[in-house]
């Protein structure tokens, strides 16, 4: 969502915020909609046929989040706010000429907005409600780095620290990059992982932090590693030595990748609106299923809003059905 409402800001001529708001899962004493009962702590004895009920939500709470998010959408709603059909974490405010497009991930919000005046009424009723610490333009928001150019209508992310850190926990830094994320032909398959019985904890355990590293990157900012992630979080529960020299080796193209980003610009009139994909599919590309592997990318404004390269759920005979499948993918993204 984040990409999304860059991509609209910038084509839109606005500007990015960021607020945080505190004490989200204590839910300001929010009532709960259903029943939940305490075990009591220690030291402390009910009256017979008695028991405690929780009438507010708590933090830790696995509730809290759900009940939070109806607090804070009912807040927005009573403002002028409206839903955006499709994301319940995206709202849009436009009266006249005046318009806030935002979005909540937990406690961090981002707004993009057209009017300063505007924004710090928000700012100012939210807090009437909302205990909120930052309030300013956004430069870093969930691991991602926003540059904002507003004069040039111009917004890069990227998480080019996160790279950094992740080269460090795993011991290559200064590693000599390589060009590509995967040798050319490569297919990892369930035949290079070792028996059950063979299966070693700690190796296990950093190639899982390896690729849940990489599945970060590939969220935010690196359609590009869309395809070699997949293949390798296939092999999570028992990954070989192989596996884990395919995990390492995207790290040795992050090495020489990590300054990239993903930049949007404003589009002159005839592209400013446009919407297309592009989508594709490898027929019976995974050599232990034989399922196909679908890989898609969507894009607005001429830059890339949502990507993805999975197994397909089902065996297609042809590869015009697997074509189809992908499209259809694709379309429902």
């Amino acid at each position: 969502m984040i990409r999304l409402i860059v991509a609209i800001a910038v084509q839109a001529g606005l500007t990015l915020y960021q607020f945080d708001i505190k004490g989200t899962f204590l839910c300001h004493g929010a009532p709960i909609d259903r029943e939940i009962y305490l075990k009591l702590p220690p030291g402390y004895t009910p009256p017979p046929g008695r028991t405690a009920r929780l009438r507010k939500s708590l933090y830790g709470l696995k509730q809290a989040p759900s009940v939070f998010h109806g607090l804070f959408e009912t807040w927005l709603l009573k403002h002028g706010f409206k839903p955006i059909r499709g994301d319940r974490v995206a709202f849009l405010y436009h009266e006249g000429t005046l318009v806030i497009l935002l979005s909540i991930y937990v406690d961090d919000g981002i707004a993009a907005c057209n009017n300063k005046e505007l924004y710090q009424w928000f700012l100012t009723d939210l807090g009437k409600d909302f205990e909120l610490s930052y309030q300013g333009l956004v430069s870093w928001y969930l691991g991602v780095s926003v540059k904002q150019d507003l004069a040039n209508k111009r917004t890069t992310l990227s998480q080019e620290q996160y790279v950094k850190d992740v080269l460090e926990q795993f011991g290559m830094t200064g590693a000599t990059p390589v060009s590509t994320q995967m040798e050319t032909n490569m297919h990892l398959t369930s035949a290079d992982c070792p028996p059950p019985h063979k299966v070693d904890k700690q190796f296990k355990q950093e190639y899982q932090r390896i690729v849940g590293s990489l599945m970060y990157l590939l969220c935010f900012t690196c359609p590009d590693l869309a395809f070699s992630v997949n293949q390798c979080s296939r092999f999570m529960s028992n990954p070989g030595p192989l596996h884990m020299a395919a995990a390492r080796r995207i790290l040795l193209y992050l090495a020489g990748t990590a300054h990239h980003g993903i930049t949007y610009e404003a589009q002159p009139k005839s592209r400013e609106n446009l919407l297309w994909g592009f989508t594709d599919a490898d027929h019976t590309g995974d050599p232990d299923t034989r399922k196909s592997v679908t890989g898609y990318v969507t894009m607005l404004c001429c830059t890339a809003i949502s990507w993805a390269s999975n197994r397909q759920a089902v065996v297609v005979l042809s590869s015009s059905e697997a074509e189809f499948y992908a499209a259809s993918a694709s379309g429902c993204n």
